[in-house]
């Protein structure tokens, strides 16, 4: 940890970035790391496309912005397991680094960077950066531990699923026991808050659902034109995976929702013995063994016969 510690303090200007449609950990963990760079007193900008409005206790005193123009010297990935991941204008200026670091806990991670801070079996890159946090003697702020602690909450799924480790829960009982923060009320804003148009969605994707091999696979989608009939974006999308997961006896369940025309985000979950990264790397994604994602071109039929196939493969 030492090297990265110099290659933080040497740096006259750091770019954060995390991947595309960023979720809880990708922002907690920009917002973690801005920290160290605000204790070592380095200059930074975090790149961050679009906020969901729900993060916004987040970064209320958080330097960021959707583009940058101006003089750096290190670029900081968080939270991104290939350097595609992160979007065009930002894997622009990554390139452009002089020094490129990557910290990250995703299976399919590609040590894109120069210098690479991956745990693969990490709970989330916001355990990640706590650990280095303290090997650093960084002093954690509020905002720091607020992150952190909604970063693993996200990735953890409030702590259920099996990435939830004993060094996860020393985290959460560190920042408890040392910030009086309103920690239920993060806890709900990060899992259990829905908006109304994500109950709209949720309302089509129990009307969509469908079940095959003897129902331990579960699949469901949100066309092009029902997305635009309820005016939902990409945010609303963000807890419909479990409209499906949670089904009973469902191993593994896919959610299909539209980028653009013809363009779709694919999230996988599932349970043990199923590797879900797999399939999702056969279209250009990835992520962790139980949770992964990618994005795939076609037409809405054409994606959905394409990744019933290959999910069917890890059943057969």
């Amino acid at each position: 940890m030492n090297n990265l510690k110099l290659l933080i303090k040497n740096s006259n200007h750091i770019l954060l970035g995390a991947h595309v449609q960023p979720d809880g950990d990708a922002i907690g963990a920009l917002v973690a790391v801005a920290g160290i760079c605000k204790f070592f007193h380095i200059p930074y900008t975090v790149l961050i496309e679009e906020i969901p409005s729900r993060y916004n206790y987040l970064v209320e005193n958080l330097n960021y912005a959707q583009n940058y123009d101006g003089d750096f010297d290190t670029f900081i990935s968080v939270d991104c397991g290939d350097k595609e991941r992160l979007a065009k204008d930002y894997r622009e200026l990554f390139d452009k680094a002089t020094v490129t670091i990557s910290i990250d806990h995703h299976h399919t991670n590609t040590d894109f960077a120069e210098y690479n801070y991956v745990d693969r079996e990490g709970s989330s890159t916001c355990e990640i950066v706590y650990k280095i946090i303290k090997s650093l003697e960084v002093d954690i702020t509020e905002d720091m531990a607020k992150a952190i602690y909604s970063g693993i909450v996200y990735d953890t799924g409030g702590f259920m699923h099996a990435n939830t480790a004993p060094s996860t829960l020393n985290a959460v009982a560190y920042l408890m026991e040392h910030f009086k923060l309103n920690y239920p009320q993060m806890y709900y804003t990060v899992l259990r808050m829905k908006t109304q148009q994500q109950l709209k969605v949720a309302n089509i994707v129990n009307k969509n659902m469908y079940f095959i091999k003897d129902g331990l696979i579960g699949l469901s989608y949100v066309s092009f034109e029902e997305m635009n009939e309820i005016s939902a974006k990409r945010e609303d999308m963000s807890s419909a995976i479990y409209e499906i997961k949670n089904i009973e006896n469902v191993k593994i369940a896919g959610f299909i929702y539209p980028l653009k025309q013809n363009q779709y985000k694919l999230s996988l979950r599932s349970d043990n013995p199923f590797d879900v990264s797999q399939v999702c790397m056969k279209f250009g994604g990835g992520g962790h063994i139980r949770a992964s994602g990618a994005t795939l071109e076609g037409d809405l039929q054409s994606v959905l016969t394409k990744v019933q196939s290959e999910i069917e493969k890890l059943i057969d």
